[in-house]
């Protein structure tokens, strides 16, 4: 079985699962293939070159769906959860020292580098745009990759960027940037990428996709053990460092860490919002009826051998 990652630490509920024999006890064997991005994937679960990945949803996903390549969005894969951030704007630290930004309507017509248009990164940008009363096109969209940006702020190419960890720390504690208020507050609820099955695993392999849920799921809920009640924290921050790109364990200290939800359902509502951004952006033409592509068989098979989650 193939298995899309990225080696962010949102991989996190898969290295646990492999690393604690999970999967190995629901008979199953896994191979972790390392892609660069979300979109490098869709072709891949499309063609069956892969089972299974996690990345933002997009217009250029949901237009996929429409074009009868039938994937699928099973579970959660990194969310804005009470005590967790997944993505974050960061400001030049100039600009706050001189007074040029104290809050988000003092980001208009300025800077604000996203990693690429049509992702949910774009979509946070302009909703913390809007709590202010501006969208997106109140500022400029410079695309830089995450780890350009810490160049681009020290050469005052950029004014702000939406990021993620472990680049928000580190552009932080060099000094480059910092973070903008409310960061947990300004976009509660926030589904910054799913669980994606591709179409040949679902039609083919169901019992195994069922499976592979459990042992995620038992991951992610260890995961989640560890970074709210300290269970095994170490243990699972070693894990982390193995399989991940990061591999400075000092950090672990520092960043904060993605949401998983342990009872692995997304936040539809935000799948819904996100949709009409990217059809309002032109990405996609049509609506999709969501109901079409979200399938919770797989994470109603875990919970009903798991139980749901009781912290």
């Amino acid at each position: 079985m193939k298995v899309a990652t990225v080696g962010a630490t949102s991989d996190v509920g898969f290295y646990i699962a492999d690393e604690r024999g999970y999967l190995q006890e629901e008979g199953l064997g896994i191979s972790f293939e390392r892609v660069q991005s979300g979109p490098q994937m869709i072709p891949f679960l499309a063609s069956g070159q892969l089972d299974v990945a996690g990345g933002s949803t997009s217009g250029a996903l949901y237009s996929a769906v429409q074009r009868d390549i039938p994937l699928r969005i099973v579970a959660d894969k990194g969310s804005h959860r009470p005590g967790f951030t997944f993505a974050y704007v960061l400001v030049r630290k100039d600009l706050v020292d001189g007074g040029q930004v104290k809050g988000w309507a003092d980001l208009k017509g300025k800077k604000v580098a996203i990693s690429s248009t049509d992702n949910s990164g774009e979509v946070f940008v302009d909703k913390t745009m809007r709590s202010v009363g501006l969208t997106i096109k109140d500022v400029d969209n410079p695309i830089l990759g995450y780890p350009d940006q810490g160049a681009a702020f020290l050469n005052k190419a950029i004014d702000a960027a939406q990021t993620i960890e472990p680049f928000a720390t580190q552009w932080v504690e060099r000094g480059l940037a910092v973070t903008m208020p409310d960061k947990d507050k300004v976009y509660p609820n926030y589904q910054a990428a799913v669980l994606m099955y591709g179409p040949k695993f679902v039609a083919e392999r169901p019992e195994v996709g069922k499976k592979l849920m459990v042992a995620y799921l038992r991951g992610v809920r260890d995961y989640n053990l560890a970074m709210t009640k300290g269970k095994d924290k170490e243990a699972v921050i070693q894990t982390m460092i193995k399989y991940s790109t990061v591999k400075d364990r000092a950090l672990y200290d520092k960043i904060g860490e993605p949401g998983l939800n342990p009872d692995g359902l997304p936040y539809e509502d935000d799948l819904a919002y996100q949709q009409d951004f990217f059809i309002s952006r032109g990405y996609q033409k049509e609506k999709l009826d969501l109901k079409t592509v979200l399938d919770h068989q797989f994470v109603n098979y875990a919970l009903d051998r798991l139980g749901k989650y009781s912290g």
